[in-house]
């Protein structure tokens, strides 16, 4: 991780900033309790979904954030006994939502690559540190003061959102209409060329009316993928469901075999190139309109945490 990280230059922009933080928690918190937060073996479970421990790190953390946000929401006036009982109620719930997440996303293989997670820590800490990354400091300062403060490892915890987080994009655009309305019984089969985003010269020539893919694809030792047989309601199994439904629309309109629709599809650092290999009608009396747009990631989490088996060890 670190070897990846230490392609910036040092930055007395970043030092500053954080040596000053350091400071304000070493006078507001006391040096010792900060140097004992952290230590092996402080860390233990306020409590348990489904089997899986919610650690007090964690939940101090929340709640710092929760109970800042009333100060300041109170212009630093006197917490009421009320509220800091919300606020413990709130982060706990924060807990188990992203512990029932993060047990989804392990389900399903949700992984971030070291460089995936470089890239957000140096973006994310150059987005408060006036756009530059020092990874010395980083690494030296600001990873043991986080570690000491929380008892949390910093890297760790930035994986953990950046999965919950993919996994949410899994969802996208499940639940929004496409057009024109087909029975839910029909499945198409596609085959499909994942490619990076600038190699446009490579889409086009696959997209060509006569363009022998196999020919193609063997020259560039690249391969094409199957997916399918598969109905509208599973789209998301093409790009990762991260298309929007026009486009989606346009792939499922294919009728045609070894048919495209004339162009590549792009999401992030990908590119999409899509042919129709087979299509299977369903029954006619199947007919029916895919469902309004609906938050279906809300909804089907909203049913994991009705029914997840929640323990809570906090007085």
């Amino acid at each position: 991780m670190l070897d990846i990280i230490r392609k910036h230059s040092r930055s007395w922009a970043i030092k500053l900033p954080i040596i000053a933080i350091i400071i304000v928690f070493a006078l507001f918190f006391g040096y010792s309790a900060m140097r004992n937060s952290g230590r092996s073996g402080s860390d233990k479970p306020v409590g348990t979904v489904n089997g899986r421990p919610l650690m007090a790190s964690q939940f101090r953390y929340f709640s710092e954030s929760n109970i800042g946000q009333i100060k300041q929401s109170l212009q630093g006036g006197e917490i009421p006994d009320f509220l800091m009982d919300m606020a413990k109620q709130n982060t706990m719930r924060q807990l188990v939502s992203r512990e029932v997440a993060l047990s989804e996303a392990d389900a399903l293989g949700v992984v971030i690559t070291d460089s995936q997670l470089a890239n957000e820590i140096r973006s994310s800490q150059a987005a408060f540190q006036g756009g530059e990354f020092d990874p010395a400091f980083y690494t030296e300062r600001f990873l043991p003061h986080f570690k000491s403060r929380y008892g949390l490892s910093y890297e760790d915890f930035v994986r953990d959102d950046m999965r919950i987080s993919s996994f949410a994009s899994i969802f996208k655009g499940v639940g929004e209409k496409i057009e024109p309305a087909r029975s839910p019984s029909d499945q198409w089969t596609f085959s499909v060329v994942e490619l990076p985003a600038e190699d446009g010269n490579l889409a086009s020539e696959l997209l060509a009316p006569s363009a022998n893919w196999k020919d193609i694809l063997s020259k560039k030792e690249l391969s094409e993928n199957k997916v399918g047989p598969i109905s509208v309601a599973q789209r998301g199994r093409i790009a990762g469901g991260n298309l929007t439904a026009s486009e989606y629309g346009e792939i499922f309109s294919l009728e045609k075999k070894n048919s495209t629709t004339g162009k590549s599809y792009t999401s992030g650092d990908k590119t999409y190139v899509i042919r129709l290999v087979e299509k299977k009608v369903g029954k006619e009396d199947d007919k029916a309109d895919a469902p309004d747009k609906l938050d279906f990631f809300r909804t089907w989490m909203s049913k994991l945490l009705a029914s997840a088996k929640v323990e809570s060890y906090l007085e």
